[in-house]
């Protein structure tokens, strides 16, 4: 994006709006790099990166800011960004820095609520869920279909046929592991697609992180439980931030 420079001797030479501006460039860019990520993902369409990684955030920096527009260095050169309407003076700039931060996660389907935890199971179906499904992709992909009858004598066939208990569950294993095999690795993998871009991506869980496979893994492995427990996690974060905000506004 092209940008431009003027002099202006108010906003150039004025001892108080030098220190403002000074002050407004150096916070954002050592305290505020994702919201300068954010700025130029949404209003200039960089291809930055969301959530950015610590690398990113290192090349990014506000260079300028002017009742008018705002300058933001990045690998790929500088883009201006525009304020509209124009602010009447610098010192408006940080209600509007955070309009336009919060602007830019509502249009790019982000939170303001960031995840960096993961929750094991807690309830005792949430577990069955896993060891049933975990029990299917373990067997169905390394037993032959054959392994699952009784008269093979396999662990395969001691298993699904509860220890002789229910040699009819190990022949209907047999008839349809593999099936069922391809089936949930389509149905848990779109599951997985599904849970990325409308869960991790939106709180900022970066891709490959720890956390992340924590998550991946578990959605994987349990389906819907794993995502309803997100979504209950979540739901506890946020009241538990209302709660602190609540007793801090109680406090003054």
């Amino acid at each position: 994006m092209a940008t431009y420079t003027s002099h202006n001797p108010l906003y150039e030479d004025d001892p108080k709006t030098v220190a403002i501006k000074s002050r407004i460039l150096t916070h954002m860019t050592a305290d505020h790099a994702e919201s300068l990520a954010l700025y130029l993902r949404h209003y200039c369409k960089q291809p930055i990166t969301l959530p950015p990684t610590p690398a990113i955030l290192s090349t990014l920096a506000l260079t300028d800011i002017t009742p008018t527009h705002m300058i933001i260095t990045h690998p790929s050169g500088r883009s201006l960004i525009p304020f509209t309407p124009p602010m009447a003076h610098l010192s408006g700039s940080r209600a509007r820095l955070v309009q336009m931060h919060t602007e830019a996660l509502r249009a790019l389907h982000l939170s303001d609520l960031k995840v960096s935890t993961f929750v094991l199971p807690n309830k005792a179906w949430q577990w069955f869920t896993h060891f049933c499904t975990l029990l299917c992709f373990t067997t169905f992909s390394i037993y032959s279909s054959a392994s699952f009858r009784p008269e093979s004598d396999t662990l395969a066939s001691r298993i699904w046929s509860v220890g002789g208990l229910a040699p009819w569950l190990g022949i209907l294993a047999s008839w349809t592991c593999k099936p069922v095999l391809v089936g949930m690795v389509l149905i848990h993998g779109a599951e997985v697609w599904h849970f990325q871009r409308s869960r991790l991506r939106t709180y900022w869980v970066a891709v490959g992180s720890v956390v992340w496979w924590c998550w991946v893994l578990c959605v994987f492995s349990g389906g819907v439980a794993g995502i309803w427990r997100f979504d209950e996690m979540v739901e506890g974060i946020r009241a538990e931030n209302a709660a602190k905000q609540k007793g801090k506004g109680q406090e003054h």
